[in-house]
């Protein structure tokens, strides 16, 4: 299931593509704000999550920030490894996001009918799930 892994998960890649940001090439901070970017839309969409309709329109806004984070982590792993002060950086510019994230998923988890209208869409999102 993705109850617990899927936050993990979400850390993970909001970690690795926050490797990143920029015009031409990617650079660490790029895609740090380009991935925390993400982390909002995702948030955003997680809170219009109230019904069936609702969660069956989110699922395909989902499945494409998915599919934007998964070409954001690509881009990240082909820098060179970040350094310690850089990674702990990041982790705390994206700290909130992942946190608010986190909490719209539990929202939506309670309610079991909404929780496995979004599952599949939250598989994709995660790198264990594909």
């Amino acid at each position: 299931m993705l109850r617990r892994s899927f936050i993990v998960d979400i850390i993970a890649i909001a970690l690795v593509m926050s490797l990143a940001v920029g015009c031409s090439k990617p650079t660490h901070e790029s895609i740090a704000k380009d991935a925390n970017g993400k982390l909002k839309e995702l948030l955003d969409v997680l809170k219009t999550v109230k019904d069936d309709a609702s969660a069956k329109v989110a699922s395909v806004k989902i499945k494409e920030i998915g599919e934007a984070m998964n070409k954001l982590e690509q881009e990240a792993r082909a820098l060179p490894k970040r350094t310690p002060e850089e990674e702990k950086a990041v982790k705390a510019q994206m700290e909130s996001n992942i946190t608010a994230v986190s909490m719209e998923w539990r929202r939506i988890r309670l309610d079991h009918k909404l929780d496995l209208k979004l599952n599949d869409a939250l598989r994709d999102l995660t790198p264990a799930g594909k």
